[in-house]
């Protein structure tokens, strides 16, 4: 008769326990998700880097055609003006002021 009320004591805790461990088992796997998530945003931010600086090299190069290493108002203009469709796609892709493209 004095270990009748040992059952729900005993329940009782088996329950709380098994929230307690699930609660932990889950945030582990939160974490685990988020570091994740962290570590796949920093790796796409250094390829969307990296695509802009070769859009960068590739424009540079458009628009100097000789190569001298020097890009003037010159240069700016005749890309403006003329047919440099592709000039005007890398502009626009890097997001230069309006009066450029």
């Amino acid at each position: 008769h004095r270990q009748t009320w040992f059952f729900p004591v005993f329940l009782i805790f088996i329950v709380l326990t098994s929230f307690a461990l699930l609660n932990m088992l889950i945030g582990v796997i939160v974490q685990c998700a988020d570091d994740a998530s962290k570590s796949l945003a920093a790796d796409q931010q250094k390829v969307e880097e990296s695509n802009r600086i070769h859009q960068m090299i590739r424009l540079t190069t458009l628009l100097d055609p000789k190569g001298s290493g020097n890009i003037d108002i010159t240069c700016l203009e005749d890309a403006c003006n003329g047919d440099f469709e592709e000039a005007h796609a890398l502009m626009r892709g890097l997001h230069f002021p309006p009066c450029f493209q």
